[in-house]
């Protein structure tokens, strides 16, 4: 039976409880397979600054030497965000078991951040079997030679919850991290100049520009609810209460929280992006659309107007479309790479 490790830095931190849970998910569901022949180490990332981080990392790189010493004879450790978590895989390789097999997971910001890879990127990547992208358009960003035979596209899985009903209906809902990459405040400035008809709005999620958000909602003309981070049982529950859902972000390679509002029949209007155009065929079974006041305002009436057929053909082909998403599909997938991989 192989031996796996599960490696990466994603992982909870106090205000994002959720963080890196999809790594934890996949993690549950193959242990669940395979008993004790696969362990995860993560690394918790609480804390700001350099210093900190110079900390973290050490104490990461502590737990792994103590992992190594004591499972010693893993087939595959497998890389949950590249860089810098690549180097104690190669590490482990060149000091512990030469013939472990190192698969790679890219995520999205592992390469949107690296337009001009540093020498120690691009040097360590010669040490990957494998390399997965979560998104077939994220391997068009990368900056270092790929050889088309050692990489796959593969989604990181939503594990389905059924969601219960509520008596809330809202117009659209937001989940996700406040920050800059997802424009959610920049929407609700927007919306202040759609007057038709007065919106509903629930956001859920971790708040970074909290001041700039309380301001956005207080000058709102529409009616919004924040419920600050929620759990994976409430995330099912908002998006099944809600007509639409946004995805607003600059960058985003896959969107999770995309698959997890289309399983449920809730179509995404979402920005154009690798994870969206992965995920949505606009007009077919939700809206992609640019981020700029006169398309947000078009996309605000086109929602608002929308005919019950056309609205139940966008929540069908949406429900429908997401299920290749879903956790035990990838799993299966992710079975059947290790596999391969461990017979190369």
């Amino acid at each position: 039976m192989k031996k796996i490790l599960i490696l990466t830095n994603m992982g909870p931190f106090t205000g994002n409880e959720y963080s890196g849970q999809f790594v934890i998910d996949q993690y549950n569901s193959m242990r669940s397979i395979n008993n004790n022949s696969i362990e995860l180490l993560l690394m918790s990332p609480n804390g700001n600054g350099p210093l900190f981080s110079i900390c973290k990392y050490f104490i990461f790189l502590c737990k792994f030497i103590v992992t190594s010493i004591r499972r010693h004879t893993f087939d595959i450790i497998h890389v949950h965000y590249y860089y810098p978590t690549i180097i104690l895989a190669v590490i482990y390789r060149l000091f512990v078991n030469r013939h472990v097999k190192i698969i790679v997971t890219f995520h999205g910001s592992d390469v949107y951040k690296y337009k001009h890879p540093p020498f120690l990127y691009r040097y360590l990547f010669k040490f990957v079997n494998h390399s997965i992208f979560v998104s077939k358009h994220l391997v068009d960003n990368i900056k270092i030679p790929i050889d088309k035979n050692k990489h796959s596209t593969l989604s990181v899985g939503a594990k389905y919850l059924e969601p219960n009903i509520g008596d809330d209906i809202f117009d659209f809902s937001f989940i996700g991290t406040i920050d800059d990459n997802k424009k959610i405040i920049e929407f609700i400035n927007i919306a202040n100049n759609y007057n038709k008809k007065q919106l509903n709005i629930v956001i859920a999620g971790y708040c970074i520009r909290e001041k700039e958000f309380k301001k956005a909602i207080e000058e709102s003309i529409h009616k919004i609810k924040f419920l600050g981070t929620v759990n994976k049982q409430k995330v099912f529950d908002i998006f099944n209460q809600s007509r639409f859902s946004l995805n607003l972000s600059t960058y985003e390679s896959f969107g999770l929280s995309i698959t997890e509002s289309m399983l449920v029949g809730t179509p995404v209007v979402a920005t154009n992006t690798d994870g969206s155009t992965e995920q949505i065929i606009d007009n077919e079974n939700g809206y992609i659309i640019n981020f700029n006041d006169r398309e947000i305002l078009q996309v605000l009436d086109l929602t608002s107007t929308i005919t019950n057929e056309k609205y139940s053909e966008l929540s069908y082909n949406a429900k429908k479309s997401s299920e290749k998403f879903l956790l035990s599909e990838v799993i299966e997938q992710l079975e059947n790479l290790y596999d391969g991989v461990c017979n190369e």
